[in-house]
C-alpha cells in the first residue's frame, strides 16, 4: 500500500458511533428516511458547532444536497461527494405455513 494511503489519524469514538447508528438505521430502497435525519442532524450539527457557512437541502427525491461556500478569492476547488443512503431489503411473498418462506429483494 502506497504510503499516503495509510491512515494518518485514529478513529474517535464518536466516529464510531456514528457509524454504529448508521449501520442500525432501517434505509430499505425507497424508505432512507432514518439515515437521511441522521446525515441532516450531523452536517447541521457541523455546520453550527463550526460555525461554517452551508446550505443544507433535500430534494422531492429525498437526495440531500449540501454546499458550502469557499473562502479563497479567484477561483475555487469544487468537490462533490457522493453515496448512497439506502440498502437492499427483503420482502416476504409466501410462507408455506411450514416455517418456510419465499421472498423478493427490494432494491439492488
Amino acid at each position: 500500500m502506497h504510503k499516503d494511503m495509510r491512515m494518518t489519524k485514529k478513529i474517535t469514538s464518536a466516529q464510531v458511533k456514528l457509524l454504529e447508528k448508521l449501520c442500525n438505521a432501517s434505509a430499505v430502497t425507497g424508505d432512507e428516511g432514518e439515515v437521511r435525519r441522521i446525515v441532516l442532524d450531523e452536517v447541521r450539527g457541523y455546520f453550527r458547532s463550526h460555525k461554517v457557512n452551508g446550505e443544507v437541502t433535500v430534494d422531492p427525491l429525498g437526495n440531500v444536497l449540501v454546499t458550502r461556500p469557499g473562502i479563497a478569492a479567484g477561483k475555487r476547488l469544487r468537490v462533490m461527494i457522493a453515496a448512497h443512503m439506502d440498502e437492499i431489503g427483503f420482502m416476504i411473498t409466501n410462507d408455506d405455513g411450514k416455517g418456510f418462506y419465499r421472498f423478493e429483494n427490494v432494491g439492488g
